[in-house]
């Protein structure tokens, strides 16, 4: 109902479809065509405000998909909790004992930093942290 009687009132005020607060789009893994073009035509019209945030996972797919969306919006997007600081922090939480991880899931989640690459039990370069947008 709040949603309902805000849009009412921005279009009385001459514009129904106005955000007049933050847009939130869960898109449950990597965007549809229908969702960007949405996006796209959001900050188009600049019915949000300047920026698209996005918080994905560290993953290769959620990686994957925030560089294609920086790419796509460039200084319009900003990485919301997931730059390397955020991965790091994330490398230091105590996962339970019964956690495994396979070899493949290892090698994407471990990088050559300490810490994060005790915590997975090797050491090796994982190529995400080039990725990693800041």
């Amino acid at each position: 109902m709040q949603y309902l009687a805000k849009t009412e009132k921005a279009a009385e005020q001459g514009d129904p479809f106005r955000a007049s607060g933050p847009l939130l789009l869960c898109t449950s893994g990597p965007a549809s065509a229908a969702a960007l073009r949405l996006i796209d035509r959001y900050l188009q019209e600049n019915l949000l405000s300047n920026y698209l945030y996005y918080s994905g996972d560290f993953d290769v797919k959620g990686i994957e998909f925030g560089n294609v969306l920086a790419y796509r919006y460039g200084n319009r997007f900003k990485g919301w909790r997931f730059g390397e600081d955020s991965y790091l922090t994330g490398c230091t939480i105590n996962l339970p004992n019964e956690v495994v991880f396979s070899n493949e899931e290892r090698h994407q989640q471990t990088i050559d930093r300490p810490g994060c690459a005790g915590l997975y039990g090797q050491e090796s370069r994982n190529l995400l942290a080039a990725l990693l947008l800041d």
